[in-house]
């Protein structure tokens, strides 16, 4: 596992001391239980959801302590926390909503205009990409959210996006530096479900505070999408072929040096957040050490909210 995520705003990025294993993580929605006089239960359930991370570090200097504590404080502004999360780097980075969009044709908030998108049913399970697809008919007048991921120095992100082949708008993908736009976007087409490459664009990072916004193509059309998948690893360094069954991982270039060829495989759902909030104040306990108080506990938590305002 890395020593170091690189953590903070989109203004400030730092790398910080990787959390120790065993983080408590959920993903909680909405949930009500109905008894009935009959005898029967029906349960009502969202179908998205955010997610809560509570990250703890057993024992770090208090240097690496004020690294993480100084975000706690606003000293780098009140904007959401992002992290680059070791255990989702390799997998996929978009949170459920965003790598499948079908849940916002449900209950997620929609990624783009002022409707929900309908519901199309992909025909091809192979590849294990979501059965409900999520159409979104949109003009030049909407508007689309985003999804930020920072890139840190040295580090590249690749991007798939797959869903129905027709489909006339993309997704964009704007870089930026401290989250101010930096050079032109780049629209990634929607590949079919049926290609086992999972990425077709990289985006290499520029330096520190490098990163993208991902936001539907905004145009006269529509888009089909079944699925996202966003990975971000060293550069040089190429996702591996996981068949069948969303497998991640690091793997080596053949070619040597640089993105060479797509990774293949099928659909992983996402597995990261977007911004974040840190909930209340962190937790440090001092630690007394051959007369040296040079150590500390940490503990603090995170809950995504950025997606849902």
């Amino acid at each position: 596992m890395m020593r170091s995520m690189y953590f903070g705003t989109k203004r400030k990025m730092r790398w910080v001391k990787v959390d120790a294993p065993g983080r408590a993580q959920t993903s909680n929605g909405f949930s009500e239980r109905l008894d009935f006089t009959n005898g029967g239960v029906a349960i009502r359930e969202s179908v998205n959801g955010h997610q809560e991370y509570t990250l703890t570090w057993n024992s770090m200097t208090r240097e690496q302590a004020r690294q993480v504590t100084d975000y706690a404080y606003g000293i780098y502004g009140s904007d959401p926390i992002y992290f680059v999360d070791p255990i989702a780097a390799d997998q996929n980075l978009l949170n459920p909503a965003w790598s499948a969009p079908g849940i916002t044709a449900k209950d997620g908030v929609p990624l783009a205009g002022n409707k929900r998108p309908k519901i199309v049913y992909n025909s091809d399970m192979s590849l294990d990409y979501p059965y409900e697809m999520a159409r979104y008919d949109l003009t030049t007048t909407d508007k689309s959210r985003s999804f930020y991921i920072p890139i840190p120095p040295g580090h590249t992100a690749v991007i798939g996006v797959h869903g129905d082949i027709l489909s006339t708008l993309g997704v964009q993908v704007q870089p930026t530096m401290a989250g101010i736009v930096s050079g032109a976007a780049t629209i990634v087409p929607v590949s079919p479900v049926s290609t086992r490459e999972r990425f077709s664009h990289a985006f290499a990072s520029a330096g520190d505070q490098s990163g993208i916004e991902i936001s539907l193509e905004i145009g006269n059309g529509y888009s089909t999408i079944a699925g996202m998948m966003v990975q971000v690893l060293p550069s040089g360094i190429v996702p591996t072929d996981g068949v069948g069954y969303g497998i991640g991982g690091y793997g080596e270039d053949p070619y040597g040096g640089g993105f060479a060829i797509p990774s293949l495989g099928g659909f992983i759902l996402g597995q990261g957040a977007s911004g974040c909030t840190i909930e209340g104040k962190p937790r440090a306990v001092p630690y007394h050490l051959t007369n040296r108080h040079d150590r500390v506990g940490l503990a603090i938590k995170l809950t995504e909210t950025e997606d849902f305002q």
